[in-house]
């Protein structure tokens, strides 16, 4: 029975669901940034970033996404572990989970096998919203071997998989102009276009025809690029296509040293290749994720374990992980210079980053980065028994390096979303491709580009007392002190904005054209890296083990402890290295006095000359003394001190051996998180009761700023759990897992601003609005895993039929993920965004006779009025549950002893339960709102033989 054989995908990352308290939020489909796969919990409450991952004893969590690195295929695995409650202080740095992998070794006797796994439309079912099956082929193969080089003391392990997908991607449903609109004609268009007006003389165009001499020669360019259609409202079809291969290899030597040293040394890559999705023949396939990428995660791990005497023993563990990615466009991708549109500067590689018009077309992509990030860590743990204690003290010290060479925004981003051709004064009406072909930008973003040099250092030391009482009673006692600062940018890309300073018109002494109350680094006064580290991380642990009736068949366990969330992902404050001087940003909206046509954008401003630079040159402008500071300028501030997120988890469980073999446990588990990561805007929009809600930046209390957005952590979240569980141990060829979550998780963290820091009514909304059901909640969890190996015949000829067959499965069900009702347009006029919609008075329920992907009855709630924020609480509504039965049957024949074939039939999602995803939630949005337009996948066939020696 193979521990790893009913993992969908053969993904290990997924046992972690299987876990009571667990909740899948996401699995990654990050193909620029990472390898796809990783997968995202929620344990007990904390979130989904907030879960440290081991291999082989050294961290093996990506420290630009707080996620797990690429674990090997699972015949290369010996042992997998999940630990979500009551966890020794050895284990920190998260609030989550703790999940530890180690990798297979050899032994004495020479063992080995290949495997081939296959995935094809043919064997699978159709999905809920799909025309047809969809195009997939997957195929995964590979082989592994382990064994002595030196009997009783030098061990290898080694093992290669490789995995290819093709497929095709879904289609994309786009709209082109039409071959009159191409020439100005919009009287007849499917459907009608609303009466349009002439943006610089307010006048009707007559007939709705607009001269050709008002034609922005780029956007004549860009309409001449693109497919045309023979349907009336010029609607298309964009094929696409994917393609992935990766490449696995791991290695591994144990080496014994006498009787008391061991030595290991492992190494593990994941080398991993995306096919670009663009098509050449149509530029609307150039759109995300339209990029080739080659992503690669390696690990080294060398460890030492000495035994020094009877009851001591000391393990050092080093460790050195490196996850480069790199993604680039096709080289035969448009760039924004084929369409004349002129710009102070461009990307290393012509491209496109975004030309829009909305709800009709849109092409463009992210540009050509790599993100490089690596870490050394060491760490020593010492396991001490002394009389009645167990002790263990150790330290762990890790290094990191996250970096950001990102050409974003170079390319600009270039967006008409009709309201140019409104009637003057109108909220409604215009033509998004009316104002594209007039040149009239609704949002102009261009930068510089994004460039991080991280680099932190975490410190951990603690201690651990396993006391034993009595036979009957063991008491934990543990401390752990972690303390921790900020990232440390080598060239210091961080700001501070300070109020007062502002007010007295002092200016930062390191770039002249800073506005200000905006200091930098070197600035008197200014931290290091912008804040201050938290240097008070010293959090405690408890627990204790009672055998009630002293036969070992009956316990009641429980524990607290404090559990500090030290990690920073690495795109913390990417806003701010997107801002003067750090990238030279111009980002406007809604302005036709800082933003010219598609054609010549820069025209109406001053600032064209001072940003005009070649690629090479680049540093002699960005974050330089001289660097010009293009207004609005964006900020991204911090508050005075970097204060940890701090969680408190506390369990109290009941355990009972029913019967032999069986276990069963009833358990309480709660958590509270305190000092969560946040932000709030120091420069909102002035709202005046009766006034205007557009515009916020004609607005703000600041006008040479846009946006001041300040981390905080002042966020918090509650939950509590009932968790019961009953595994029976393997045993006559089955086993059992079964467990139910019954939970409740709310708080503030994650949620939107939504609402002024200075606003009369704050702490009132915040209770009211911004307070609620956090989308990691499940109401109800169920979960069922089995391993049964049907009774058969093992020898004679009617073994290799009816003999050697088994049956595994797993069953979940979960109640739906909570929502909240919003508005789409921010009429509380703050400037700040996610207003909630408000209740009409009609039924909830969705009109009779609705097909199934009506969730909800769209006529009962609108957009909120001006001056309010709504009315909809956060995560008032749940969304559909979700239920599926994963099943494999195995069959094993044997050869011999040490020699056997295997063929594997597995069937996820077996019964082609549809799974559907939430319903569109903005009120503003009325072809998705209230409707559900998307469901998990269909059931897949997967068929493998493996080949065991």
């Amino acid at each position: 029975m193979h521990p790893f054989g009913r993992i969908r995908g053969r993904e290990v990352a997924r046992l972690q669901t299987l876990v009571a308290g667990t909740v899948l939020a996401s699995v990654s489909e990050e193909t620029g940034k990472s390898i796809p796969g990783a997968v995202r919990i929620s344990a007990n409450g904390a979130g989904e970033r907030q879960n440290s991952y081991r291999l082989d004893g050294a961290n093996n969590t990506d420290p630009y996404f707080q996620e797990n690195q690429s674990f090997p295929f699972p015949d290369a695995l010996q042992e997998f572990s999940i630990q979500t409650s009551n966890y020794s202080a050895s284990h920190g740095n998260n609030a989550g989970a703790v999940v530890n992998v180690v990798t297979r070794s050899g032994t004495n006797n020479f063992h080995g096998g290949a495997f081939e796994y296959l995935r094809d439309r043919t064997f699978n079912a159709k999905g809920f919203f799909a025309a047809e099956k969809d195009y997939l082929k997957r195929n995964q193969y590979g082989g592994f071997a382990g064994g002595p080089i030196k009997k009783n003391s030098t061990f290898f392990f080694a093992g290669w998989q490789r995995t290819r997908i093709t497929n095709r991607a879904s289609e994309l449903i786009r709209f082109v102009p039409t071959a009159a609109q191409r020439q100005g004609d919009f009287s007849n268009c499917s459907p009608a276009c609303p009466q349009l007006y002439n943006p610089a003389t307010g006048l009707p165009f007559v007939n709705n025809q607009i001269p050709s001499n008002l034609w922005d020669p780029s956007a004549v360019k860009v309409f001449a690029a693109l497919p045309t259609s023979t349907l009336p409202n010029g609607q298309v079809t964009v094929p696409r296509a994917t393609g992935q291969d990766s490449n696995q290899f791991v290695a591994k030597v144990d080496q014994q040293l006498g009787a008391n040293n061991q030595l290991i040394v492992r190494y593990f890559i994941d080398d991993f290749n995306n096919a670009s999705q663009f098509l050449p023949e149509n530029i609307l396939s150039y759109t995300g994720p339209s990029l080739e990428s080659d992503p690669r995660s390696q690990s080294l791990v060398t460890g030492w374990k000495r035994t020094m005497s009877s009851t001591l023993l000391n393990e050092s563990t080093f460790g050195y992980n490196r996850l480069h990615t790199a993604r680039r466009p096709h080289p035969e991708v448009p760039s924004t210079q084929d369409f004349g549109i002129r710009l102070p500067y461009y990307p290393r590689i012509p491209s496109v980053s975004e030309i829009r018009a909305q709800g009709y077309f849109n092409f463009g992509d992210n540009l050509e980065a790599s993100f490089p990030r690596d870490s050394f860590q060491f760490n020593n743990k010492t396991n001490w028994v002394k009389g009645r204690h167990g002790i263990q003290f150790g330290f762990e010290l890790e290094y990191q390096r996250s970096e950001i060479y990102n050409d974003f925004r170079r390319a600009g981003h270039f967006i008409s979303n009709g309201q140019f051709t409104r009637a003057p004064g109108a909220s409604s009406g215009g033509n998004a491709l009316a104002d594209f072909l007039l040149g009239r930008l609704s949002t102009f973003d261009h930068g510089t580009g994004e460039y991080k040099n991280y680099r932190n250092l975490y410190q951990t030391y603690y201690f651990q007392d396993d006391f034993k009482v009595s036979d009957r009673v063991t008491v934990n006692f543990g401390a752990r002190y972690e303390p921790v600062g900020p990232w440390h940018d080598l060239v210091g890309r961080f700001q501070v904005f300070d109020m007062d300073a502002y007010e007295k018109g002092i200016k930062t002494t390191q770039f002249a054209d800073a506005p200000p109350g905006l200091f930098f680094r070197g600035d008197p006064g200014i931290p290091e890296d912008g804040t201050l580290p938290d240097r008070n991380n010293l959090s405690g642990r408890f627990g204790f083990a009672w055998d009630v009736t002293g036969d070992g068949k009956t316990s009641i366990r429980g524990g607290g402890g404090m559990f500090y969330d030290t990690h920073l992902q690495g795109d913390y404050n990417n806003g701010g290295v997107n801002a003067p001087p750090w990238s030279i940003r111009v980002n406007v909206e809604n302005s036709t006095t800082l933003v010219g046509p598609l054609s010549d954008p820069y025209r109406p401003r001053s600032d064209f000359n001072a940003l005009v630079h070649d690629y090479e040159d680049k540093d002699t402008i960005i974050g330089a003394p001289n660097a010009p500071f293009p207004r609005p300028v964006l900020v991204e501030s911090f508050d005075e001190v970097f204060n940890t997120p701090l969680t408190y988890n506390y369990n109290l469980a009941f355990e009972r051996e029913i019967s032999t073999g069986w276990m069963a446990r009833a358990a309480y588990v709660g958590s509270t998180a305190t000092q969560g990561r946040a932000s709030i805007s120091l420069n909102p929009a002035i709202y005046t009761p009766g006034g205007p809600v557009n515009n916020p930046q004609a607005r703000r209390r600041l006008p040479e700023y846009s946006g001041i957005n300040n981390f905080t952590q002042d966020r918090s979240s509650q939950y509590h759990s009932m968790q019961l569980t009953l595994n029976r141990r393997y045993a006559s060829g089955f086993t059992v897992n079964t467990n139910y979550t019954l939970s409740d998780l709310q708080g503030t963290i994650g949620g939107p601003e939504l609402v002024p820091y200075f606003h009369p009514d704050y702490d009132s909304i915040v209770d009211t609005l911004r307070y609620g059901r956090l989308g990691d909640m499940r109401r109800h969890r169920f979960v069922t895993s089995w391993v049964y190996d049907i009774p058969g015949p093992t020898e004679g000829g009617w073994s290799h039929a009816i003999g050697g067959w088994q049956v595994t499965g797993i069953y979940q069900w979960q109640s739906g993920q909570p929502y909240t009702i919003t508005s789409g347009v921010d009429n509380a006029g703050w400037g700040l965004g996610d207003n909630r919609g408000i209740r009409t008075g009609q039924p909830l329920e969705p009109p009779s006779g609705s097909d199934p992907t009506v969730w909800f009855n769209a006529a009962a709630f609108a957009v909120n009025p001006n001056g309010s924020f709504g009315e909809t609480l956060r995560g008032e509504f749940f969304g559909p549950h979700r239920q599926t039965v994963d099943m494999g049957l195995f069959k094993r024949f044997n050869f011999s002893n040490s020699l056997n074939l295997q063929f594997r039939a597995e069937f996820f999602n077996l019964l082609n339960t549809v799974n559907f995803n939430n319903p569109g939630t903005t009120v503003n949005q009325p072809a998705t709102f209230g409707r559900i337009t998307a469901a998990q996948d269909p059931r897949i066939m997967q068929f493998g033989l493996t080949f065991l020696f």
